[in-house]
């Protein structure tokens, strides 16, 4: 029951997956290069834009999947194996019925509306990106049931093999079939990774895949919690998918390609804290059932979220200034938006705590209803027709848009604590460290500091980062260390 979630485990699957990820960014920093000097931005612009497909493809299940991580635990608690084979067989049948709607769906779209000349892309690069589109949602079903029995080993080597040899294929393919050879790339490698996943639970046994049993009422009771982990665990990327959809319909391809490029790393620095993500979430989940949860422990995860995130966010910053003029001088105007988009991406990244405890105390409604208002409003504001509008105004509309609902997340903790202090300290810490993150690039744009200045500040930074929380940084740590370690295999 309890699975991959000790120290032990958090270590070995954190070097699997920050390997993977610092070596894929080797690679990928050369695909950069490559992909920018042989397409140029206007076609990268392209590929960013209509690989937003992929992630509009996956919103459509409506997060059905994602509710297994969350439901196996508590039943596993109860010992309840036969409700387990019923939730995991209605959701793999759900599962191939969305998947055959959207097939027909493109067939239909493909055959009868699709236009080279209104859309600005072929149909060839449509397909590749569709039927990536579904071997990314196959392996998202398969993660999150390896995920919901803690078998988090083999979902962190296969996303870190993923991101060392997409790098390689899509150089070699983008050398020879530019634009198209860089969408076949992300197929073949999904594909791979799909059919990888498919043979790993059958040589396992781990009966995953049975699709013998069906109920509308577990289907019904899966999608009210799928929902609701959707939003909890993608409502940021769907602000997001929205935000680059209006980028994409207001600005050239080109500048879609400079902020694709920017946040795209960023979005990689995000993933290096993945295994941290997974051990809390699963601990918070577990110890709510077995053991019950503590207020300090919220301070404690986001002292350590904020630490590590912090350091990968000044680190980047501090890079970026001196070696995007030397690889990438066609982006250096983007250099003035990198201290908006690391405001973006911490508190994007911060949200993440709050909303396991929110799951894990399932008060969805509060939080559902929030998260709808803002994804309504943000689309409303970003209709806006205003002259001369700039990316900033829409970065800045996505950031108030992501700050609203970090607060609101923060209000809802305090119905499930006693101890009120410690839900304020986090509120304090949160966006003191993100202005503090957000303090480097820009001290760093106004005063166009030397390189020897700029690590006096990173280090000044991240020194009074450890002081946000209001305690002492040592105490802090270990008793995050105390909850990472502690053996839930027994209740306490």
């Amino acid at each position: 029951m309890q699975g991959q979630i000790n120290i032990k485990d958090l270590a070995k699957n954190s070097i699997f997956h920050s390997s993977g990820i610092f070596i894929g960014k080797a690679f990928n920093f050369a695909l950069k290069i490559i992909s920018l000097k042989i397409l140029g931005l206007e076609l990268l612009g392209i590929y960013v834009f209509l690989n937003l497909i992929i992630q509009y493809y996956s919103y459509l299940f409506f997060g059905i999947s994602y509710a297994l991580p969350r439901i196996i635990p508590t039943l596993q608690a109860k010992k309840n194996y036969s409700e387990i084979a019923k939730f995991r067989s209605v959701t793999n049948i759900f599962h191939l019925f969305v998947h055959s709607i959207l097939f027909i769906f493109f067939i239909i779209f493909t055959k009868y509306f699709h236009s080279e000349d209104v859309y600005g892309f072929s149909k060839l690069n449509l397909c590749l990106v569709f039927l990536t589109a579904f071997f990314s949602q196959v392996a998202t079903l398969i993660n999150s049931h390896l995920k919901s029995i803690g078998e988090f080993t083999k979902k962190t080597v296969n996303s870190a093999l993923v991101r060392v040899f997409f790098p390689i294929l899509s150089i070699t393919l983008i050398y020879f079939y530019e634009l198209e050879g860089y969408f076949a790339a992300g197929l073949i490698i999904n594909a791979i990774n799909a059919i990888n996943l498919i043979s790993f639970c059958i040589s396992k046994n781990l009966n995953i895949f049975n699709i013998n049993y069906f109920s509308l009422r577990i289907l019904r009771d899966n999608m009210m919690l799928g929902i609701s982990m959707l939003v909890s665990k993608k409502y940021t990327d769907i602000l997001f998918t929205i935000f680059m959809t209006f980028l994409g319909f207001n600005f050239s391809k080109a500048i879609v390609g400079e902020v694709g490029f920017l946040t795209s790393i960023f979005n990689s620095l995000s993933q290096l804290i993945g295994p941290y993500f997974l051990v809390a979430e699963r601990r918070l989940y577990l110890l709510k059932e077995m053991a019950g949860l503590r207020s300090n422990d919220l301070v404690n995860l986001s002292f350590g979220n904020t630490m590590i995130f912090g350091l990968l966010m000044n680190f980047f910053s501090l890079s970026m200034f001196f070696l995007i003029p030397i690889f990438f001088n066609e982006l250096e105007k983007s250099l003035m938006i990198i201290p908006l988009l690391a405001i973006m991406f911490s508190i994007k990244n911060s949200i993440l705590i709050n909303e396991f405890y929110i799951n894990a105390f399932e008060k969805f409604f509060n939080r559902n209803f929030i998260a709808l208002l803002v994804l309504i409003i943000f689309t409303y504001v970003l209709n806006f027709e205003i002259s001369g509008a700039q990316v900033n105004y829409f970065l800045l509309a996505y950031m108030i848009a992501l700050s609203i609902y970090k607060i609101f997340m923060q209000i809802q903790s305090l119905s499930f604590f006693k101890t009120k202090a410690n839900i304020i300290k986090t509120v304090l810490g949160d966006f003191l460290s993100v202005f503090l993150i957000f303090s480097l690039p820009y001290f760093m744009i106004q005063n166009d500091l030397n390189l020897f200045s700029s690590i006096v500040l990173f280090c000044l930074l991240m020194i009074l980062t450890t002081l946000v929380y209001l305690e002492n940084p040592k105490s802090l740590l270990k008793r995050l260390y105390n909850f990472l370690n502690r053996d839930l295999s027994y209740k306490k």
